[in-house]
């Protein structure tokens, strides 16, 4: 998965709320939580399944989840 699309996932995932039955649109397509979730999953361990790959996407890895919280962190902290 691009950069682009992997940090989109995982904004939708973070931005989701795990105990509502919604669905969540994602590329215009509606999907569950759940599905949702187990997709980032997945995608995250093809970048750091094991330490070796770890080891070689760990600035791609912080990368995205600095601008993951960037981007819902001050929202939900406002929200409090």
């Amino acid at each position: 998965m691009k950069y682009e699309d992997l940090l989109k996932l995982m904004k939708t995932v973070a931005k989701a709320d795990p105990s509502a039955a919604t669905a969540y649109s994602y590329n215009d397509k509606n999907y569950s939580y759940s599905s949702l979730n187990e997709a980032l999953r997945l995608e995250l361990n093809e970048l750091a399944g094991s330490y070796s790959l770890y080891r070689e996407n760990q600035n791609v890895l912080f990368s995205l989840i600095e601008q993951t919280l960037d981007d819902i962190l001050p929202k939900r902290v406002m929200e409090q």
